[in-house]
């Protein structure tokens, strides 16, 4: 399951609601949109989110992201120290990012890579449990590489399975326009 994320609860009275004449719903759509964005900052080129006291997801969507990027295993916010243990929607556009690799921290991924046509290469330590996988027009990608302490993934001719290699997670583009092999088994 992907994380939970907080959000803005709005608790209405039981019963038919009628919206009073006197009342200034802009103060309230602010004060939610300000609590929305209290829940996401932005951290150089990534934005992280809430997902508990103490852990973060992280996803970018903007193509300012360049080179061999590293997502941090740890930030601080407003002094607070937070974990970074998922990917929650992903990376969008980032074509001049040319490989990613996700901490010890990485818990889960339940994202895409999508139009991130520069990425050549993604790593995925040992710590991630639990993965969904999108990597839409990345164009490039030929390299998806996994700890091999991993007790829950692993890579075979280019393709990501789950350890027991019952299950194909992802092939990488560059390796789909090929005759690609699944196992028996």
């Amino acid at each position: 399951q992907p994380p939970t994320t907080h959000s803005a609860i709005i608790s209405l009275k039981p019963g038919p609601y009628t919206r009073p004449e006197n009342i200034d719903y802009e103060d309230d759509i602010r004060k939610e949109q300000e609590h929305e964005a209290s829940l996401v900052w932005p951290f150089n080129t990534f934005d992280f989110e809430k997902t508990s006291a103490s852990t973060v997801s992280v996803d970018a969507h903007n193509n300012t992201i360049a080179g061999d990027v590293v997502i941090p295993a740890t930030v601080t916010i407003d002094g607070e120290d937070y974990r970074v243990t998922s990917i929650h929607s992903g990376f969008w556009e980032c074509d001049n990012m040319e490989s990613l690799t996700l901490p010890e921290t990485m818990e889960s991924v339940f994202a895409g890579m999508n139009s991130c046509r520069g990425l050549k290469r993604v790593y995925i330590p040992a710590s991630v449990q639990s993965i969904s996988l999108s990597l839409n027009n990345c164009t490039m990608l030929s390299d998806i590489s996994v700890d091999p302490s991993s007790p829950w993934l692993t890579t075979y001719e280019g393709g990501l399975y789950t350890k027991d290699m019952k299950t194909l997670v992802v092939v990488p583009y560059a390796l789909s326009q090929t005759a690609f092999t699944i196992p028996e088994g």
